[in-house]
């Protein structure tokens, strides 16, 4: 038992920092083979190839590359599961892209006068699907959530919830770490909070249906929804659009809806998926 914590405590804390770390050395390479000046999401999806080099070997290290492969319970139902990220990715959207919330804070139609697609939006949408959608999944649920349940108990619901909770809390804290990428403190702590609770969705969301694939596409598909649309509608930088998002209280409210949602997945009547399929 005592050797289990000791192996549970040790891969958590060496994927979490081993991440950090590489993705400070993918930052520090990237910066000195393109220049400071380069467009900021061309890096970032420079640094996502490292997160993903190193999250990859790490699977291979501890023997979980099954993650990878395990379709679990199937995939579009798990999309089903989702269906309020698809709502709100929608919604987001077209508030967005065909307000003027951005400008005045209210939500009156108004159509923009240009779009800005170009280089900056495309390396936006690799440095999301890479960073965000494929990196983070892996690890905070490929990985830390895994390694968690197997300590806790994975036929258990009780450790089942446990491990959800702590890689819940552990993806929330990493969200504090744009503070140095020129985010507020309060739209950081913001975002941490929300992060916590979509942590508790996108991890009911996986253990249900055992297949990574689905929390990467609706993680990928929620980070763009606002980015994306941000940058297109206004090209403005990474701070900028997290401060836009971020920076208001109605975070809290989202941060609630997803703690409920997550709740209600887990319900009684479902979470028998739970405890039928198997990840080694």
């Amino acid at each position: 038992m005592k050797n289990q914590l000791t192996r549970t405590i040790f891969i958590c804390l060496f994927s979490y920092l081993g991440y950090l770390l590489f993705s400070v050395l993918g930052d520090f390479i990237a910066v000195k083979a393109l220049g400071p000046d380069t467009d900021v999401y061309c890096l970032a999806t420079i640094v996502g190839l490292f997160r993903l080099l190193f999250l990859l070997c790490l699977l291979f290290i501890i023997k979980k590359t099954s993650v990878l492969t395990n379709k679990g319970n199937g995939f579009f139902g798990g999309l089903v599961s989702g269906g309020y990220t698809i709502f709100s990715v929608i919604a987001a959207s077209i508030l967005i892209l065909f307000t003027d919330y951005l400008e005045t804070g209210v939500y009156n139609f108004k159509l923009p006068e240009k779009f800005y697609f170009g280089p900056t939006q495309i390396y936006l949408i690799l440095a999301i699907t890479i960073s965000a959608g494929i990196c983070e999944e892996l690890l905070f649920r490929g990985i830390i959530l895994n390694t968690l349940r197997d300590y806790f108990g994975k036929d258990s619901f009780k450790g089942t919830v446990i491990a959800i909770i702590i890689s819940s809390f552990v993806f929330g804290a990493l969200h504090m770490t744009n503070i140095m990428s020129g985010v507020s403190v309060f739209a950081a702590v913001l975002q941490s909070i929300t992060a916590f609770a979509v942590g508790i969705y996108f991890g009911a969301i996986y253990c249900r249906w055992g297949n990574i694939k689905i929390v990467m596409l609706l993680h990928t598909l929620t980070d763009l929804a606002s980015l994306l649309c941000i940058s297109m509608r206004t090209n403005s930088d990474f701070s900028s659009s997290v401060n836009n998002i971020s920076g208001n209280y109605s975070q809290l409210f989202t941060a609630a809806l997803y703690t409920c949602i997550g709740i209600f997945l887990m319900r009684k009547k479902v979470r028998n998926q739970m405890f039928t399929y198997s990840i080694d």
